[in-house]
């Protein structure tokens, strides 16, 4: 029987692991032969029919989706039985991923005419429509603050300043607002930059009127937002009234560490407790694909002991080259996830030839991909459950932590209250 992680959620932060198109890609090819037993469609997590686990949550973004053509496990997916919350795809745009944004790279020392030929061009309308067909949840276009950061060559909008970049996000916001619900019922969330103080604050204030379902995180490219700062926006959210009630979802891009994830569902249940309204906060990371594609690395289950340092996840390389192929063949598949009692190492290296640079295949890094999201959302499960099941008992720096959060939101004079618990808890050093 496939295992459903569905079911142990009990009113925990949601973890919503991010794929890209090739997986999604792949997992609905119905002409692929099996390997173990296990075939593509298996590793569709999404799927309610997958015979190894189901998962009903997961992110996608329109900066890679809507712009193919192919189908995939978005488009078919069942809109009952799965919640996809979208990346509107600020990354691709300012990182000038996107095709017809590349092309105006060599502008960037333009910064108005960069302006003018988004205004002029049509991708916005063509991620919003993705957008509202294909997602339950999904956050605004935003143009990323740290694109202004970017060396040359980098970005087409290096040469914007903030107060530009502002400006074009809202008017955004404005297309958003006067062209959604034509397509669907797609909540959306509006996205908060992390900047300096000063600059997340003029952010905040320029987006504000766009009265969204939600809001969002958005940080520094490459860069991190501290646990600290988050807080502290979620409570001045909360002080002006646009925190719960209609404001029902929370989205923090990028992040996948187990303390955070016990983190984000004390924050969620505060801010249940403090609004008396439903309340979500989900968060999400490409870890499990970029370790298998990029690292072809395999994560383990995490302890969840006593000790702190257990609850990190790890990985290892995983088995591969001539030898894997051949003679380590028969060795069992690593432990942790469905994959881990019907794949063998060789099942994972087909390539046999002695030349061979690399023995996977596609089959390979996505089944690896596979194992990994189980892992990593059960885990969070699991770390969870440990803090805020009937028999807790997490490391006391967590067991601090949590019941600092708890404080926080009950306080009325929260600020400097937060700069203690910085101080005195593990909080400072979570980014």
């Amino acid at each position: 029987m496939a295992a459903n992680l569905t079911d142990r959620i009990e009113n925990y932060a949601i973890y919503t692991p991010s794929l890209p198109p090739v997986y999604v890609e792949f997992v609905v090819y119905p002409d692929r032969a099996p390997r173990g037993g296990v075939y593509p469609r298996d590793l569709n997590f999404l799927d309610c029919r997958s015979c190894l686990w189901t998962y009903p949550y997961a992110m996608a973004s329109a900066g890679h989706l809507a712009f193919i053509k192919k189908s995939n496990a978005i488009t078919q997916r069942h809109p009952i039985s799965s919640h996809i919350i979208g990346d509107s795809g600020g990354y691709q745009i300012g990182t000038g991923a996107l095709t017809e944004v590349k092309s105006w790279m060599r502008h960037a020392r333009e910064p108005e005419l960069i302006a003018e030929l988004w205004r002029e061009s049509t991708l916005l309308d063509r991620i919003l429509r993705w957008l509202e067909l294909h997602c339950d949840v999904a956050t605004t276009v935003d143009m990323p603050l740290w694109a202004r950061l970017q060396k040359p060559g980098k970005s087409p909008f290096q040469g914007c300043s903030v107060e530009q970049l502002t400006e074009l996000t809202v008017q955004n916001l404005r297309y958003f607002s006067d062209h959604r619900g034509f397509i669907g019922s797609c909540q959306f969330l509006n996205v908060l930059h992390f900047d300096t103080e000063a600059v997340e604050e003029h952010w905040y204030e320029s987006v504000r009127p766009y009265p969204f379902e939600g809001w969002a995180t958005a940080g520094r490219a490459g860069g991190s937002l501290p646990l600290r700062r988050l807080l502290r926006r979620l409570l001045l959210l909360r002080d002006d009234d646009v925190l719960g009630g209609r404001y029902r979802s929370f989205h923090v891009l990028g992040k996948s560490q187990l303390v955070h994830a016990v983190a984000f569902t004390a924050i969620q249940r505060a801010v249940q407790r403090c609004t008396g309204s439903p309340f979500t906060l989900s968060f999400d990371s490409s870890t499990p694909i970029f370790l298998a594609g990029e690292r072809q690395r395999y994560i383990l289950p995490p302890a969840l002991g006593k000790n702190l340092d257990s609850w990190m996840f790890t990985d290892l390389e995983f088995p591969n080259g001539h030898a894997a192929a051949t003679v380590e063949s028969g060795q069992p598949f690593p432990p942790g996830s469905p994959l881990s009692d019907l794949l063998t190492v060789g099942d994972m290296n087909p390539h046999t030839s002695p030349y061979a640079a690399q023995t996977f295949d596609v089959f390979s890094f996505m089944a690896l991909a596979n194992h990994h999201t189980f892992v990593m959302t059960r885990a969070f499960i699991d770390a969870n459950e440990l803090v805020f099941g009937p028999r807790s008992s997490p490391p006391e720096e967590i067991a601090d932590l949590i019941g600092a959060i708890g404080d926080l939101f009950e306080r009325e004079e929260w600020a400097s209250y937060l700069e203690t618990i910085r101080t005195s808890t593990i909080l400072g050093r979570l980014r």
